[in-house]
This record gives structure tokens, sequence and C-alpha cells, in this order.
């Protein structure tokens, strides 16, 4: 399982930024045109959008935890596992060899079944859009904006499948600046993580463009004897991993009350 191996695996964190000429990004959510919601720390206001609109955290009568870009880069997590404990009476782990699907429970509610026949108890939207069943539900929290993790039964808001909770995922959006960032990262068992952003106006104050991308290899965690090949048993991966995400975002702004 992915959260046992980064126990004692000895990550090296090359952290070479591609930062070229607009340099690592820095979290900075008060920029954001559209004044969406800033996850801050200290004495600075906290905004959220558990209730389909932006409000601050103190106002909003849903037991939300929000976790921002800021906090998730100082606590190095890399998916939704690694939220696992970060609110309270939340649990979220990797289903066995199945690790790209997690087990999302909250106050004891939840489903830990990688079938597809089987709905969560718990509802993962990732910028509105629902993940309606739990494989492939192990994000990754590369050029994420924020987190919001709501406890207690959605159904107003968010419909069915939430009797547990909801786990509201927010990408970044194209701030109209031109800017790259990105991260090496490898480790044990030949993990190699490679993540990548860059952003660029189009039209000054009117249309921007962004584009993500995110590699993942590991070889597995186990050597297989019949084989001889690191976490494969004979045509079938296991317990290997391979993935690459790509996600551009278009954002259009002609005028102040349109996004």
């Amino acid at each position: 399982m992915r959260s046992t191996f980064r126990g004692f695996k000895r990550q090296l964190a090359i952290g070479a930024a591609v930062g070229a000429i607009g340099g690592f990004a820095t979290p900075s959510l008060a920029q954001d045109a559209d004044k969406s919601s800033k996850i801050s720390s200290g004495n600075e206001e906290i905004l959220v959008t558990a209730r389909k609109v932006t409000e601050r955290l103190q106002e909003s009568p849903v037991a939300v935890t929000a976790i921002g870009a800021d906090r998730l880069e100082r606590i190095g997590a890399t998916d939704l596992s690694d939220l696992s404990g970060r609110a309270p009476n939340v649990t979220i782990n990797t289903i066995g060899n199945f690790g790209s699907s997690i087990s999302v429970f909250i106050r004891g509610i939840g489903n830990g079944d990688p079938d597809s026949t089987v709905d969560p108890s718990v509802g993962i939207y990732v910028d509105g859009v629902y993940l309606p069943r739990t494989a492939n539900s192990s994000l990754d929290l590369f050029d994420v904006e924020q987190v919001e993790i709501l406890r207690g039964p959605q159904g107003v808001l968010f419909g069915r499948n939430t009797t547990g909770g909801a786990i509201n995922y927010r990408t970044k959006r194209p701030t109209g600046q031109f800017d790259m960032r990105g991260s090496i990262t490898l480790g044990d068992f030949g993990q190699r993580d490679i993540r990548f952003a860059a952003e660029t106006p189009l039209i000054d104050d009117v249309l921007a463009v962004k584009v993500a991308a995110f590699s993942q290899h590991l070889d597995g965690y186990y050597l297989n004897t019949f084989t001889g090949i690191p976490g494969r048993r004979n045509a079938t991966s296991a317990g290997m991993s391979n993935t690459f995400t790509f996600r551009p975002s278009l954002r259009f702004t002609p005028t102040d009350n349109f996004d």
C-alpha cells in the first residue's frame, strides 16, 4: 500500500523546478480575479465554497475543513490519501493493491470496496464534477487551489452518495500572468514523479490558458520470482503504477461580472 511505503522509503526530492522566467509560483489565492476560495493561515480570512457560494468559513453552517495550496505544500501532500487525519473524524486510505483508488470514511461512514457496482458514501467532486466510483479516485494534489472536506450528510447541495460527507477538490485557475513551475521526485522501487504547469495570457485581462501535466511511475513493492519482473505477474500489472495526466484550462473574462 502506498501509505505504508511512504513510511520507510528514502525519497529523494530533487524539487528541481522548471523555474524559468516566472520562477516557482507562490500560492496566492488573494490575487484571483473571481475572489474564489482563499485558504490561508493565521488571522487572515478563510473563504470556502461548501454551499455553492463563496463565503467566510466562520459564517458557514457546514462542518468543513479547508486545506489550501500553501498548507498542502508544507505537509508534503501528493494525493488525497495524504489528507487522512487532517480533518476531524476523517480517514483516507489506498484500497489494497489498487493504488489509484481510495476509501474515504467520515465519522465512520464510508466505503472500502473498489467494485464499480458499489456506490461510495462520501462523494468526491473535481471542480464541481462528481466522481461516481472509487476507481481512479486517488487524485494528485499538484496544481490544486484548495480541498474542502465536508463532514456529515451533504445531499441537499451535492446530491446522492454523500451520506458521510463530501470532498470538494478545486484546481487552480489561470491567473492571466505568465508562469512556469514543476518538480521531479525520485524514490525507491523505481519511483519517478514529474509535475509541470505553465500558463500565459492570450489576450490581456480577457483570455488566459493554462496546462498542467503529471507523470507517475512505480515498479511495485515486490519482485515476482516467476517472471523476474518487479511488481508484475505474467502479463498483468500488480503493485506497479504508470500514469500520465494532462489538464488544460481556459479562462475567459470579457467583463468584470462574467467569468
